[in-house]
Order: structure tokens, then C-alpha cells, then sequence
């Protein structure tokens, strides 16, 4: 057992005897099993296909010993840990190049040293082939993992990740107070399961902050001969039954064939920092604040700019190492008719494919790499969004993004077939997202405008008209609020504001959201849909209610999700033995209706779906004519409080509390009115809340089942 908090040691010590004492010893443990894999010289085949399966896997595994637990509790292996996540991180990049080329056979892939199973390692080449390239793609692998085993890493490979993570080592350095308990329980039963180290945080910091700097290629490199062994190796591959496959003695004479061709060492391109480079060539000249009023209630204040631009800002010291930014305006894809949907939906993720400014997509991510600054536009149903983050002393760099996000997009017309060809195979591919899509569909009632991401639906984006529709969404900033949390002094912020987003292009246009009456299908609603590729049944059960937006409704809502996960755990895990895990969440949607939502999700046996999903229903009948216990709903209300007290340390909470405080004029950061609806919540009163909320529900049950 662990227990971490803020606690009297020796009062919770008499606390666990008193009540752990009563249960009694068991007297023949079952010793907790130690599973060996064989050792094999000879290379093992495994072909699986499937009838549902429209794309290939290639996988070649060799199993590699975990150190024993006495070798874990050194030095030396803390040093390996970082070697791993040297090789990990130096070979995603030289894939990362790779598979940007237009030429590549791979339409994924990548060769990673990742744990495997409690004892054992697995060194791993595994991708995923374009259509009708399964060969090609192999040996692309083969030649890959061939050129780091003959030649290694280069130096300024190592170079960049090691920059990277000593950044990283000092900012989680800087941060350890923030570290949530759950974090430290993990660790202490990863030592106590697995016999991971368990090093103090000073101590691990100054051991790896002299490592790293004198970490070497050759440390690296030597690590890939002692893990890509000739023995213990497996080739999986997996895909459809009714597709051509690589046979076993195929993939020999393609492993024999690579090694013995001639390989090239990696040509490593030196990544550009942020100070060597600068993002604008131009510095913008602004324009200043012309209003300020405080927001007493969020401990916030409020900037209008000249150009019409509002900025929010909450100053904190909650997370010492994180600067947010959010933005919002409304409108997003509401605003066009059904025929453009697809190509507006596509402009923002097509556009950020493109870079900013002068930079293309390429550079834009190794400078926003160095400074650890992050920027992204995003376009929704009824509002666009541009969220940002970074260091709070690389505020200037985070403004200088966003400043271009919606200044200087850059359309680049080769850039956006190239993604445009990517995302048309992988609709071909990825089966698991159309599930997801046709949930989202239903959810959504079917409506026209709820459209699945196939490639029927990519083939009506319009690219001539991508730009166009960036441009109308992002060009008029002064129809956006911006929000900013951080550790950062308003009067150091202040003046980055007005010079970038100061500058922003602006008109006096507003705009509205237009309902256009996407909605659950009303009343009950039950299908069963049988899905190419599934092994076992996936059951979603998908309530909602147009109520009243407010803290009570939130909060209840909160405790029916408790309530209903518990018992479904206790039902149909314990008791029924029917599925591993019952998922149960819940949501509340503010625009254009206040809905509340309840969503269940489980997997288990075709044969047994029916009858489950019966169970689920049953239990929301019972809380719909009983109240549950007063131990029930203290223990959700508790659950709830604890989280909601862990929410408010962190900026992301107040930046979203306030984006939804002037999307409404709905305060849900209100401290003393959540506290006076947990107190005094009764179960008759989560009695009349789920009655209310059950009458005349929308409900939808869906059964995604294996076909034959």
C-alpha cells in the first residue's frame, strides 16, 4: 500500500494497522508468477489476417532481457534510461523526415527500444506500408535500422536531444512541487512491482545534469548492437486475408539481400534555435491599451487595444513553468452552407501543414522545438480558437506565433496536395476512426451536416478555396477574446501585447454563431451496426437533456457519473465477470443549448452485449425511482470536491472558467457556490435532479458488433 497527501504520518501508521490488522494473513501466497520467453536462434514467422482489416502491419521484433532488479537499483541503469530515450527520440526524428517525403512506401513507421512485458525489452522496427508497397516498405525498415547499426548516430543529433533534455530535466526540476500525488504512488509501485530505482528528486537531478552534457554518440551507438541481436527475432505481420503478404521465406531473402548492400551514413540537417533565427523579419509597431477594467471574481483584468482586440489576463504563480493562451471568436464552420463543409473543415489543419510567415511547416517546428513554444489555430462547429503556450520568459516568442497565425498564413499549394494524399490513405486505413466517426455521427442525430471523414468526404475539399476560408476565420481578430494565464507580471506582459496583439488586422465586423440544429436523435433510440475488424462488441450508451446551465445541474451531473461508474464496476466487472472496464463520463455543452450528457462505453462478447447493456439501463431505472445512499452520494460528492479543488491549482481551469464566464455569463468559478451546492446536497435531492433528467431523455444505444 502507498499513501501520499498532506498527512500526520504516525496518525494515518495507527490508521492502516487498525484497520488492516483485521484482515487476515493468507496462508500459502500464490507466488506472484515470473513469466520466461524462450530464447531461439532461428528468426519465427507470424502472418495474421483478418477479413476486416484493409491495411498491413509489418513488425520485426527481437526480445531483449530486462536488467535484473539488482542491476536497477545502479547508477548505470538511470544512465540507460536516458540512452533509451536518446536512441527513441534520435531515430523519431530520422522517420519524422522520412515519412514527409512524397516518395517514402511507408504511410507510418518507426523503430523504437520499448518495454515489452514485466522481464523483457523488445527492439522493434514496425510500420505500416502504403497500398501495394509491402516490400519496398520492409526493406525500407531493414535499411534504416542497417544504416544506424554500420554507422551510429552523428554527433549533432545527440547534440540537439541532449540540449533538449536539459531543458526539460531544469524546468521538471523547477516544478517538482507541483508534482501530483498520483505521480508519486506510480513511481513507489513501479519500485515495489518492478523493482524500478527510486531516487530522491535532488539527487536524481544533479546525477543527470553532470550526465547529459557528457553523454557521447558512441554511448548510444553501442546500445543498438547489444539490443538488434541476430537471435530472439519474430516477424509479425498482420492485415487483410484477402490481400498478397510477405511469406516467410520472402522476408529472408530481403533481410539477406540489405545486409549486403552498400548503406549511406545519415545526412543530419542542423536544427535552427530560436536565437539564431528570428521569426519576424519585421517588427510590428502595435497599438496600445485604450481601456481596463478588473474582474474582481477571477482575480483577472480585462485590456482592450486600440485595434479592437480584448485581452484577459489572470497573473499566477499556480504552475511556475507554463504561460497559456487561448483565443476564441465566434462563427467556426456554422457559417457555411453544407456543400463547403468539408473544405472548411479541412482549411486550419491543411494550413498549419503549410508554416507561417516565411518559415515553411518543417522549419516552424524545429524553431518552435528549441524554444518549447507551442501554437495552434482550430476551427469548431460554433466558435475558432487559436490556443498557444510556453515558458513564461519566452512570452515574446509565444505572441510572435500568434501574431503570425493570424497575420502571415502561408498557403502553399504543393504542401497541401502533399497532405491531402496522406490523409486520403489513411482514411483508407484507419477503420478504428470511422467507428469513432459514426458514434459522433449518432451522437450528433444523423444529421446532414455531421459528416463521416471517409475519403469520399476528403475528396469534396476544395484546395483552391482553402486560403480563402483561413483567411475569413482568422483575419479579423478584433472579433476575438484572448485569455492568458501565467507566472508572468501583467506589467511585463503588458507591453508584448500591445506590440503583437496590438497589430493583429482588425474591423468593427461581429459575428454570430448560426444554430443550425445539430441535435441527439430524440427520444429512444437502439441500433445494432456490424463493423469489419472488430474483435469483440463495442456497446455506447449516449443520454443527454437540454437543462439549465448552472452549478447544481453540474454538480449532480458529476455524482450520477460517480454513482452509475461504481455500481456498473461492482455489476458487470465483479459480479458478471461481462467486461474489464466500464467507461462512464459525462459533459455539459454551453452552445447553442445548455445539454447535459451521460455516455457509457464497454467492451465484451457479441453474445453478452444485449444483456449488459440491459444491465446499464437497469441501474439508471433504479436511480431514477431511488435515491442512492447517503455513503453513495457522500462518497461521489467527496470525489467531486477533491477534484474540483485539484482543477482550481491549475491555470488551464481559470482560462476556461473565464472563456465560458464571456461565451455566457455563466460563473462556474464560483468557490463559495459550488461549496454550498456539495454540503448541502441531499440523495432526495439528486432524486429529483436524476427524475428531471431522465423524463423524456434522448437516448441512444448503439452495438458495434464483430461481422461475420
Amino acid at each position: 500500500m502507498v499513501i501520499v497527501g498532506d498527512i500526520d504520518v504516525k496518525q494515518m501508521e495507527r490508521r492502516v494497522k487498525k484497520i488492516l490488522s483485521k484482515i487476515p494473513a493468507v496462508k500459502k501466497p500464490t507466488p506472484r508468477p515470473e513469466i520466461e520467453i524462450p530464447a531461439h536462434e532461428e528468426m519465427y514467422y507470424c502472418l495474421a489476417t483478418d477479413p476486416g482489416i484493409n491495411y498491413t502491419t509489418l513488425n520485426v521484433i527481437t526480445m531483449v532481457p530486462e536488467p535484473s532488479r539488482e542491476e536497477k537499483n545502479t547508477y548505470a541503469y538511470l544512465k540507460e534510461e536516458i540512452l533509451i530515450r536518446c536512441f527513441n527520440t534520435m531515430m523519431g526524428k530520422r522517420f519524422a523526415k522520412l515519412l514527409a517525403q512524397p516518395n517514402c512506401p511507408l504511410a507510418q513507421g518507426g523503430i523504437n527500444f520499448i518495454p515489452f512485458k514485466r522481464g523483457y525489452y523488445s527492439y522493434q522496427l514496425g510500420g505500416m506500408p502504403k497500398p501495394g508497397q509491402d516490400e519496398a516498405a520492409l526493406r525500407t525498415l531493414l535499411m534504416e535500422n542497417e544504416r544506424v547499426r554500420r554507422h551510429g548516430f552523428m554527433a549533432g543529433e545527440l547534440e540537439e536531444v541532449k540540449a533538449s533534455l536539459l531543458k526539460e530535466l531544469e524546468l521538471g526540476y523547477r516544478a517538482r512541487g507541483e508534482v501530483k500525488h498520483d505521480a508519486y504512488c506510480q513511481v513507489m509501485r513501479d519500485h515495489y512491482l518492478n523493482g524500478a530505482p527510486l531516487v530522491a528528486d535532488d539527487e536524481k537531478y544533479a546525477f543527470q545534469k553532470s550526465l547529459i552534457p557528457a553523454l557521447t554518440v558512441e554511448d548510444v551507438n553501442a546500445k543498438v548492437s547489444e539490443w538488434d541481436t541476430p537471435g530472439n527475432k519474430t516477424v509479425v505481420i498482420s492485415g487483410s486475408e484477402m490481400a498478397w503478404h510477405l511469406m516467410e521465406e520472402e522476408v529472408k531473402d530481403i533481410m539477406a539481400e540489405v545486409k549486403n548492400v552498400e548503406v549511406e551514413p545519415y545526412v543530419h540537417e542542423r536544427a535552427v534555435t530560436g536565437d539564431e533565427q528570428p521569426l519576424l523579419a519585421e517588427q510590428p509597431s502595435g497599438s496600445p491599451v485604450t481601456s481596463e477594467r478588473e474582474l474582481a471574481d477571477f482575480d483577472a483584468v480585462e485590456w482592450t487595444l486600440a485595434n479592437g482586440v480584448k485581452v484577459v489576463y489572470r497573473e499566477s504563480d499556480l504552475e511556475c513553468n507554463k504561460l497559456s493562451l487561448k483565443a476564441y471568436s465566434p462563427g467556426g464552420t456554422s457559417l457555411y452552407d453544407l456543400d463547403m463543409l468539408p473544405t472548411v473543415e479541412m482549411a486550419v489543419p491543411l494550413v498549419r501543414a503549410c508554416g507561417l510567415g516565411d518559415h515553411d511547416a518543417a522549419t516552424l517546428k524545429r524553431w518552435m522545438a528549441s524554444k518549447g513554444v507551442k501554437c495552434e489555430a482550430s476551427l469548431g462547429e460554433l466558435n475558432e480558437y487559436v490556443t498557444a503556450s510556453a515558458l513564461p520568459e519566452d512570452a515574446e516568442s509565444l505572441l510572435q506565433l500568434v501574431y503570425l497565425t493570424f497575420a502571415r498564413p502561408r498557403i502553399d499549394r504543393e504542401a497541401l496536395g502533399k497532405v491531402m494524399a496522406q490523409r486520403l490513405m489513411q482514411s483508407r486505413m484507419q477503420g478504428r476512426n470511422v467507428l469513432q466517426d459514426t458514434v459522433t455521427r449518432l451522437q450528433n442525430g444523423c444529421h446532414p451536416r455531421a459528416l463521416l471523414k471517409n475519403a469520399v468526404y476528403l475528396g469534396k475539399v476544395d484546395l483552391d478555396k482553402v486560403g480563402q476560408v483561413y483567411r475569413e476565420r482568422f483575419s479579423n481578430a478584433g472579433d476575438f477574446t484572448f485569455f492568458i494565464t501565467g507566472n508572468l507580471p501583467a506589467a511585463e506582459l503588458k507591453p508584448l501585447v500591445e506590440k503583437y496583439l496590438g497589430a493583429l488586422p482588425s474591423t468593427s465586423d461581429r459575428e454570430k454563431w448560426i444554430d443550425r440544429g445539430v441535435r441527439p436523435l430524440r427520444g429512444h433510440q437502439e441500433c445494432e451496426i456490424e463493423f469489419m475488424g472488430l474483435p469483440t462488441s463495442f456497446v455506447v450508451l449516449s443520454a443527454s437533456k437540454e437543462m439549465e446551465d448552472n452549478i447544481r445541474h453540474a454538480v449532480c451531473l458529476q455524482a450520477l457519473k460517480s454513482i452509475l461508474q461504481t455500481r456498473c464496476m461492482n455489476v458487470i466487472r465483479e459480479k458478471e465477470g461481462g467486461t474489464y472496464a466500464v467507461n462512464v463520463n459525462e459533459s455539459v455543452v454551453h452552445e447553442p443549448v445548455a445539454r447535459y450528457y451521460l455516455i457509457v462505453e464497454f467492451q465484451c462478447d457479441p453474445s453478452n452485449a444485449s444483456r449488459l447493456k440491459g444491465i446499464v439501463l437497469g441501474e439508471l431505472e433504479r436511480l431514477r425511482q431511488q435515491a442512492p445512499t447517503r455513503d453513495e452520494l457522500m462518497m461521489a460528492l467527496n470525489s467531486i470536491r477533491k477534484k474540483e479543488g485539484e482543477a482550481r491549482e491549475t491555470n488551464v481551469y481559470w482560462q476556461e472558467k473565464l472563456v465560458l464566464y464571456y461565451k455566457t455569463g455563466l460563473n462556474q468559478a464560483d468557490a463559495r457556490e459550488f461549496e454550498e451546492v456539495v454540503d448541502k446536497l441531499t440523495p432526495a435531492d439528486f432524486l429529483s435532479f436524476m427524475q428531471s433528467f431522465w423524463k423524456d431523455i434522448d437516448l441512444t444505444g448503439v452495438v458495434f458488433k464483430p461481422a461475420n
